[in-house]
Parts: structure tokens; sequence; C-alpha cells
């Protein structure tokens, strides 16, 4: 379970650029665990980063790694095959 201390607005923003995983994030919201000390395992999730546009964007594990989401394959197959 994720917890944080913050109040009711989404995080920190920030409107700098990160590269992570070769993934740019620009205008972000950044979650921080809000019980850092309760995070024993190496997997535990101690950070968030969210978007407007794309929503949960990448998110770091207490040993330091991030997992960052796949860009979008937003494209239109070539129409009329079969026909």
């Amino acid at each position: 379970t994720f917890y944080t201390q913050q109040d009711s607005t989404f995080g920190k923003f920030h409107s700098d650029t990160l590269i992570l995983n070769k993934k740019v994030i620009t205008n972000y919201y950044s979650i921080s665990h809000g019980y850092p000390d309760r995070l024993n395992d190496s997997t535990d999730v101690e950070e968030l980063l969210w978007t407007d546009k794309e929503g949960l964007v990448a998110y770091k594990f207490k040993s330091g790694i991030w997992w960052t989401k796949a860009a979008a394959n937003i494209g239109i197959a070539a129409s009329g095959a079969g026909r």
C-alpha cells in the first residue's frame, strides 16, 4: 500500500524535464511515500510520477531503479488490406 502525508493536492508539480529510461517527462507531479521508514523491500515503491496527459508515467523502487511507462504506439494501421 502506498501512503502519503501530502494534502489533497496531487503531489508536487514540476515544470522541468526528466529523462528516465529514455522517456522524456515534463510538467509532472511527484508523489513521495509518506512513510519512507516503512519501506523495507528493494521492490517497495517510494515515489510516483504522474502527468495530466498520460497519468502514471514512472515510479521509483526503494532500490533506486525506475519503472517507466512505455511510449504509446498510436498509429493507424494501413486500411484496405484484403479488399
